[in-house]
């Protein structure tokens, strides 16, 4: 684990790289996780505790939900994605759960996003019934609040480099 000051160093530098992204139309998205799953083994049912490689999983599934239904068959075909900040929080004696800054097609409204994610992420194996979807006016204040030390118990790690996705970084 990474000491206090070198976390605020981090923590500063991804913001000062986040808030130079361009997005036209962000959405702040909490996703709340199951802990624990009924796991069918060849000895019978056993519990299976959520980890931090499951949890990431389970959002890339999601993911790739979200970009077939909003890029269709380009989405697999010539990797078309949304772009993405998923930051996973919890732990030790928190649940786990995301917090996703995440820009959607500019027609896509909080009418059409919200039941979206709500019915997609309870299709998952770790979806828990707890989600919230909001349009982010202002993406610098939800990009402050997920990138916060709280909750977090190493700032680097928190951020899900498995679903990453930020194309207009790399653009300019």
């Amino acid at each position: 684990m990474t000491s206090f000051a070198t976390q605020k160093i981090i923590q500063s530098a991804t913001r000062e790289w986040l808030n130079s992204s361009a997005w036209a139309n962000p959405h702040a998205v909490t996703l709340n996780l199951q802990q624990v799953v009924d796991t069918v083994t060849d000895r019978g049912v056993a519990p299976r505790f959520l980890d931090e490689q499951s949890a990431s999983h389970n959002l890339r599934h999601l993911l790739n939900r979200l970009n077939q239904h909003f890029h269709g068959n380009a989405a697999r075909r010539f990797g078309r994605k949304l772009q993405v900040l998923p930051v996973l929080e919890g732990g030790q004696h928190q649940r786990l759960h995301y917090h996703l800054l995440i820009d959607l097609p500019p027609s896509v409204d909080l009418d059409e996003a919200y039941p979206l994610f709500v019915e997609q992420w309870l299709r998952t194996p770790w979806g828990y019934g707890r989600t919230h979807v909001q349009e982010c006016t202002e993406d610098a204040i939800w990009l402050d609040y997920i990138t916060k030390l709280r909750s977090k118990p190493d700032f680097f790690d928190s951020i899900d480099l498995q679903n990453l996705h930020m194309p207009s970084l790399t653009t300019h």
